[in-house]
């Protein structure tokens, strides 16, 4: 199913090209570096190469190209779509337990890439009749406070990134990522930083010793909204390097690193995310990144205006 559709969609996409005269050599190098990217990677990481690219030509203000690489966006996040729903069609098939675990698998997966167009519209494709009782409760909370993760409603969220993190189901990196979102909740939203600290902690534990980007991130801004700039920055880098795509540890690796004494900006370290991942859908990563600099900063101010 893979190969033929993403065949097809780049079918479609060259024919598309050649009838509206763009230049057929940048659209080859372009979807052939993304045929490559798809076939050999994972699903959210070729989304991430995908958006990449078509954010790299916008840049670049190239709208010709933009709007070629863009329609094969298009078609890559409907077949991204199509293969969740199949995979959850499948277990369904086979048993009501192994349909509702495939469902979490990929609710959960598609909600920690925060990628809504899977994970806002799977909840609606499920059959009522075909979940386990034991699980409706579960189905209508994830039904009943999805639409609120959209609207960066997080107090409402919170409690539902806590019950799926506590699922023997779930992978364990997911879970690392449900309670840093959770600490981070409790951090920007509820004030509560033994809480976030607790719950950051925690995601350090379910690694079993291996170290996790979005954790030393997370206490890397438990660190910067404390005032511990340098303490920050080790962490902020040491997340960088263990997923160089990290977009929140580059822009807050330039909020630490920015001159002592003064308020914090986001502009030096706004450059290297911008090149590197342009077209990502950080709008809807976690706690906006807006709310966070604001609350920041506001934090900073407080800090820096208390007496020695």
């Amino acid at each position: 199913m893979k190969k033929e559709y993403i065949s097809r969609a780049l079918a479609d996409t060259y024919y598309q090209a050649a009838v509206e005269g763009r230049d057929m050599r940048r659209v080859a190098d372009q979807l052939e570096n993304l045929r490559a990217s798809i076939v050999e990677k994972s699903l959210y990481q070729a989304w991430r190469d995908v958006d990449k690219a078509v954010g790299q030509v916008l840049l670049q203000a190239n709208e010709e190209l933009f709007a070629i690489l863009d329609s094969f966006r298009q078609a890559f996040v409907s077949w991204a779509y199509e293969l969740a729903m199949a995979q959850v069609r499948e277990g369904f098939r086979e048993s009501p337990a192994k349909g509702w675990n495939a469902f979490l698998e990929v609710y959960v997966e598609a909600l920690v890439h925060w990628r809504y167009q899977i994970y806002t519209e799977l909840p609606k494709e499920l059959d009522l009749e075909k979940i386990p009782e034991a699980q409706l409760a579960l189905y209508l909370k994830i039904s009943e406070k999805t639409p609120f993760i959209l609207e960066a409603r997080w107090e409402q969220v919170y409690d539902l990134f806590l019950e799926l993190a506590a699922l023997d189901q779930i992978e364990p990196d997911h879970k690392v990522n449900l309670l840093c979102s959770a600490g981070q909740i409790d951090l920007y939203f509820f004030s509560d930083t033994p809480k976030a600290l607790e719950l950051f902690e925690q995601a350090r534990k379910i690694g079993n010793g291996k170290e996790h980007s979005r954790v030393e991130q997370s206490f890397g801004e438990l660190h910067l909204l404390d005032w511990q700039l340098d303490e920050a920055r080790n962490c902020f880098q040491k997340a960088s390097m263990l997923d160089p795509q990290n977009e929140f540890a580059l822009l807050f690796m330039g909020t630490a690193t920015a001159k002592k004494g003064a308020i914090p900006s986001p502009k030096p370290g706004m450059e290297t995310p911008k090149a590197c991942f342009p077209g990502a859908p950080m709008s809807c990563r976690g706690i906006s990144d807006c709310t966070r600099s604001a609350i920041i900063s506001k934090r900073m101010i407080q800090k820096r205006s208390k007496p020695m």
